[in-house]
């Protein structure tokens, strides 16, 4: 029986100009990840990333020490479906109907690096609206449309494998639980007001 393997990829530049690109500590994450398989024994048949830097770069550098040791390293394979959904378009778009209940909310956004818990909670407010589906604006990819990209990507993996393949699959934590949802069946979560 085949199996795939579900990588976030390593901690991105959180409140620097450009987040899709690995922090300092997201390279050694992934360094030690491909460390820890090597040593483990996986070697994989295909590897598939979303087109995000901070996915494809999670995978070289992870495989990067698969070569230092001499193991095979599969071809990097690109699909798009595997890439996070689009953060910064949901919040600008759900923002504006959020401020009357959290006025302080684009000020927090706007320090994100330093209000970090308070990012954080406004940012679940915001996910929150998106799963939702209450607060979809035209153009906006919505959580259900997410989640058939998604599955769209999960279903073309699943067309091409072979019964006995080890996949890995860098992604993004979103895209993990979009495909968590699918294979398990679990609603997400559901806002609680």
């Amino acid at each position: 029986m085949g199996s795939i393997y579900l990588i976030r990829h390593g901690q991105a530049s959180f409140g620097a100009d450009d987040y899709d690109v690995l922090s300092p500590v997201g390279v050694e994450q992934a360094q030690v990840l491909g460390r820890h398989l090597a040593d483990m024994g996986l070697v994989f048949d295909r590897c598939v990333a979303g087109d995000l830097r901070r996915q494809q770069h999670t995978a070289t550098a992870t495989f990067d020490q698969y070569t230092a040791l001499g193991l095979p390293v599969p071809t990097l394979e690109t699909d798009s479906a595997f890439n996070e959904f689009d953060a910064d378009a949901i919040i600008r778009a759900l923002l504006p109907d959020l401020l009357t209940a959290e006025p302080e909310a684009l000020e927090i956004l706007r320090n994100a690096a330093q209000n970090r818990s308070e990012f954080q909670r406004i940012f679940a407010l915001i996910i929150e609206r998106w799963l939702a589906g209450t607060y979809d604006p035209p153009g906006l990819e919505s959580w259900l449309g997410f989640v058939e990209r998604v599955q769209a990507g999960l279903q073309r993996l699943l067309d091409a494998a072979h019964n006995t393949q080890k996949i890995a699959v860098f992604t993004s934590g979103g895209t993990i639980t979009a495909l968590l949802h699918l294979i398990t069946r679990m609603p997400p979560p559901r806002p609680s007001n």
